[in-house]
């Protein structure tokens, strides 16, 4: 269900590894980001919480180890 924003998220998950962890986008968040800057309505919480628990996100380089709200 996220394929057409992957790329996107990888993205904003990149970003995030490199602010202060206060800073840092939760899920929440995400969802917020995908409606108003692409669009893309069709992301809850949990298909972006799942999406990010089967790996088909990118971690950002933090290995199965990460300090982002899953």
């Amino acid at each position: 269900m996220l394929e057409p924003v992957e790329g996107f998220i990888d993205e904003m998950l990149r970003e995030n590894a490199q602010a202060p962890r206060k800073q840092r986008d939760t899920i929440d968040r995400i969802v917020q980001r995908l409606a108003a800057e692409q669009g893309f309505e069709q992301a809850s919480y949990s298909t972006v919480r799942a999406g990010r628990a089967r790996g088909s996100i990118c971690r950002a380089g933090r290995g199965a180890h990460h300090s982002y709200p899953v």
